[in-house]
């Protein structure tokens, strides 16, 4: 089976979606993913197991931290 094939399987199973909205498998090698339930140009998602997506995700909320922490000051 090819990578691209274990990919869309990943991302078809319901079991690697949390609240429809959080994707997490670790077989699937891309980072980002297309939203489920809306077409390809709708955008993406973020797959928390990859350490790229995950990283992207806290450093999104770090920076959100840290700009509110700095007009508080």
């Amino acid at each position: 089976m090819f990578q691209r094939e274990i990919d869309d399987a990943e991302w078809a199973n319901p079991d690697n979606w949390f609240l429809d909205i959080f994707y997490v498998s670790r077989r699937d090698s891309r980072s980002f993913v297309p939203k489920r339930g809306c077409d390809e140009m709708a955008g993406a998602t973020v797959n928390f197991a990859r350490p790229a997506g995950l990283l992207l995700f806290v450093g999104i909320f770090a920076f959100l931290g840290l700009m509110y922490w700095l007009t508080r000051r």
